[in-house]
């Protein structure tokens, strides 16, 4: 009996793979020792997953150059759990205050592993090159991100008390709530590159198609969770069903590709990684999750 041929055409080859392997590990170890100084604020179950879908989707980075990469994803995680766990609007408006008072320079609470994350992260930005220049917009940015998360409550009381559901529109111009502009942003200046101050005509506009095609593909998943979030809003609620999001996941990321197709052809390293991200994100969240409970 002939066993049938293996295609291993798209397979990396053993050595690719045990470096990746190797790097991952690395990257991981890092994250878990920073993290264990803020007690349980970010669990591994969501380090772990992090960890490797940003070795994969940036195969040459170091795991030192993707050090703060990770650093402000796992705190995005962190923030995400926070404004689902906030009973009211009040809470969420009290986490909003405290994520503006390190923004402006203040001390968090000594006890606030939350504060104290964020401001270990701003302070490691504000030693980058790029930061005079572009340290306002990424202030912007998360600012604009925790508004979303406020306006996500706010659409989704208004459908609660009888008054009708978002367009399909509204529902997406809010979409910062995915932190997918804040977490690249943050990369990008990581980077030590140029482009976010010689290219941000193509840069910013792809990386909102890149957000749009993670809500889409996170709405997807959504479908699959075990659990559901009370104060949330997604497509479902929408009367979207779970392929139509994956479709419209598909489709931002390829409006994200088109848009930096000048940028990939001269090897732009700010425009690769979103590439690989948008692609990665879509492919990830159609098969998997970051959170067990959306697991396969």
């Amino acid at each position: 009996m002939t066993a049938a041929a293996l295609d291993l055409s798209g397979a990396p080859s053993p050595e690719r793979y045990a470096t990746l392997c190797a790097r991952f590990l690395r990257t991981h170890g890092d994250l878990r020792t920073w993290a264990a100084g803020y007690g349980d604020l970010l669990p591994d179950s969501l380090l772990e997953p992090l960890c490797l879908m940003h070795v994969f989707h940036a195969p040459w980075q170091s795991a030192a150059e993707l050090r703060l990469h990770n650093r402000m994803a796992a705190w995005l995680f962190a923030l995400d759990n926070h404004a689902e766990e906030a009973a009211t609007q009040a809470d969420l408006d009290a986490l909003t205050d405290r994520c503006r008072r390190v923004l402006d320079g203040g001390e968090p609470d000594p006890a606030d592993a939350f504060g104290r994350c964020l401001k270990d992260i701003r302070a490691e930005l504000r030693t980058l090159p790029l930061w005079p220049a572009l340290g306002a917009r990424w202030r912007e940015l998360l600012l604009d991100t925790l508004a979303a998360m406020r306006g996500e409550r706010l659409l989704r009381h208004r459908m609660d008390t009888g008054g009708g559901a978002p367009t399909v529109e509204e529902y997406i111009a809010n979409c910062d709530n995915a932190e997918v502009r804040i977490a690249y942003f943050t990369y990008w200046l990581s980077m030590d590159g140029t482009a976010l101050l010689d290219h941000p005509g193509v840069l910013m506009p792809a990386l909102w198609e890149a957000q749009v095609a993670t809500r889409w593909a996170n709405d997807y998943r959504s479908a699959h969770r075990k659990t559901g979030e009370p104060t949330a809003l997604n497509a479902r609620l929408l009367g979207i069903e779970p392929a139509e999001s994956l479709r419209r996941a598909h489709a931002a990321a390829e409006r994200c590709h088109r848009l930096l197709e000048p940028l990939l052809a001269a090897s732009v390293p700010e425009a690769v990684v979103l590439d690989r991200m948008a692609r990665a994100v879509v492919g990830f969240y159609g098969t998997s999750d970051y959170r067990p409970e959306g697991r396969i």
